[in-house]
C-alpha cells in the first residue's frame, strides 16, 4: 500500500526534531530526512542559505500539521 506524503517544514535539524515531537504529541506521524548538507556546510545553515532537514507527513494530515507549525513560530 502506497501512502502519499508531503513536506511541511524545511530547516535546521533542531527545529525539525522539535516539530516532529510536537506533531507526534498531536497524533500526527512524521518522518525526517536529512540530506547531510548541514553537516558539510554548517555556516550555510546558520545563515539560512540551505535547509538541510525536511519534515514529512501524510497528505491527509498536511493542513493540521501546517497549522500547528505556524502556531509554533508565530509566538
Amino acid at each position: 500500500m502506497k501512502t502519499d506524503i508531503t513536506i511541511v517544514f524545511e530547516g535546521k535539524s533542531i527545529d525539525a526534531n522539535y516539530i516532529k515531537s510536537i506533531l507526534e504529541e498531536n497524533g500526527i506521524s512524521s518522518l525526517l530526512k536529512d540530506n547531510l548538507k548541514g553537516q558539510l556546510y554548517p555556516l550555510y545553515v546558520t545563515y539560512g542559505w540551505i535547509k538541510p532537514v525536511k519534515v514529512f507527513v501524510e497528505k491527509k494530515n498536511e493542513k493540521k500539521a501546517k497549522e500547528i507549525i505556524d502556531a509554533l513560530f508565530i509566538e
